[in-house]
This record gives C-alpha cells, structure tokens and sequence, in this order.
C-alpha cells in the first residue's frame, strides 16, 4: 500500500480535483492512505477521502509540510502530491510497472504528461544527482515516490523553508534513486496560491525564517562543492543572496558572496 502526502496552502477545489483524481486512478486497486497537510491554510476542504488532516499553525513552506505528514505515514512507499497535481488514469499501473521492472531503489521520480523525457536517470551518487539538475533535457517537474523510512531520517533535520532539491541533494549522499521518462500526473498552473511565485517581497526578522536561509546556505555550499554547473550555482547565489538580505541573515549572505562564483 502507498501514504500519499499532499501539502496544501488556501486550495479547495484544486484540491478536491486532485482526491477526485487519485480516486480515479487507484480504482481496482488496494486503496491508498492519504494524508493532507494544511500549510497554514485559512480555509481547509472536509472530504471522508482524507485518511488524517493535519493543521500546521504557521507556513514553513511545502518540504517542511510533507516532512510534517511523514510522522503520520503507515506504508512503505510515499508519494509526495501537490494539491494542484491530477494523477492520470494509469498513475498506479505505470508505477508497479517501473518499480518491478526497476527494484532496490529507494526513490522513484515520475514526470508530467507534456513533459516525459527520452531517457530513463540513474542517481547512485549526488554527483549523478548534480548532473541529473543540470541536464537541460530534463523535465521541470517530478512527482516522488520514496520509502518512509529513507524519508523519515531527514524530518528533525530538513523541516526548514528550503528547496526540493536541497532535501534530495542530502538524500543522495546516502541513497539511489531511478527517474522515470514516463508520466503519471498533469501539471496545472491554475492554482489561485503559489507563495514560490509571489513577486511581493517583504523584510523579515522571523527566526524560522532567518534559521530556513542558513540551512539553505550550508546546503547550498555542499552541493556546489560537487556540482560544476555554472548557471545553476549562479541561479542558486543570486537567490539567497536575496533571501539572506530580505531576512537580514548577513553571516549566510557572507558566505555566498566569499563563494567562488
């Protein structure tokens, strides 16, 4: 049987579009346990679809929301959702088919329908993973399916405002991982909250906040030590750069700015 953790933040019917969607795709198979978790949200869906709703009181960003529903998780495998992801009708058969016909990993990625690649990624390493990031015909966008207990080391440690891709570059140093070309989900861009994309920025002195850029610093500073992609490290500095200044963390800003570019 599968967990399924959705983060959500103000969503109701995307949301309610996406249980519709899981309902549809496990039909004729075990049913899942799924798990939401209300990321601060002001306003929240009640369906009997949810196995357990967890409440989080202030927003600490989606990693920090799924890392939060991993405590409650019962089965072997989770599969991380977006509130605003539709699995597609095959979703289930395409999974077994990929991970019987693929074992002994120990997370498994899945792309978007528009948006499969031609090729099948191996990550035995980070450095397969810093290569994986940098490689330009890669899709943008993946849906994960990971063992609880592999995902469970990493709640106390990673439960911060970071990026995905922090938490995987952690979880590659010591796992393998096999991304799939194949699609079991539609992305949609219709989500009326997206905190990533919100162009407001506004000055904080919240300690999460503060605490969330310095641990995406010190990932920050492994990871490149590994990656040699120019435009990611770039992309990556100018961000918290901005990040460092907005929460006015100026030892992390001193360290990306003393960091070779």
């Amino acid at each position: 049987m599968y967990t399924i953790i959705i983060a959500n933040y103000n969503r109701i019917s995307e949301l309610n579009r996406c249980l519709d969607s899981i309902e549809i795709a496990f039909d004729g198979f075990e049913e899942p346990e799924i798990i939401v978790v209300e990321d601060a949200s002001e306003k929240k869906l009640t369906d009997s679809r949810i196995t357990k709703h967890i409440l989080l009181s202030k927003n600490g960003g989606p990693v920090r929301a799924r890392l939060e529903g991993v405590k409650s998780a019962s089965f072997e495998y989770i599969l991380l959702l977006d509130s605003d992801d539709t699995l597609l009708r095959s979703a289930v058969e395409t999974i077994q088919k990929i991970t019987n016909n693929n074992p002994n990993y120990d997370l498994y990625g899945f792309t978007y329908k528009g948006g499969e690649s031609l090729i099948d990624f191996e990550i035995k390493s980070i450095k397969d993973y810093c290569d994986f990031v940098s490689y330009e015909g890669r899709t943008s966008d993946y849906i994960m399916l990971i063992k609880a207990d592999v995902l469970s080391q990493y709640v106390s440690s990673h439960s911060f405002r970071i990026s995905e891709i922090w938490l995987f570059s952690e979880i590659f140093v010591k796992y393998i991982g096999f991304y799939s070309r194949e699609c079991i989900f539609n992305y949609h861009q219709d989500a009326q909250e997206q905190l990533s994309k919100k162009k407001v920025f506004r000055f904080s002195l919240d300690n999460y906040e503060y605490q969330s850029v310095s641990r995406s610093v010190k990932f920050f500073v492994s990871f490149m030590s590994v990656c040699k992609c120019k435009i990611l490290r770039n992309a990556w500095r100018r961000r918290l750069i901005k990040e460092s200044v907005l929460h006015f963390n100026f030892k992390a800003l001193i360290k990306v700015l003393c960091l070779k570019k």
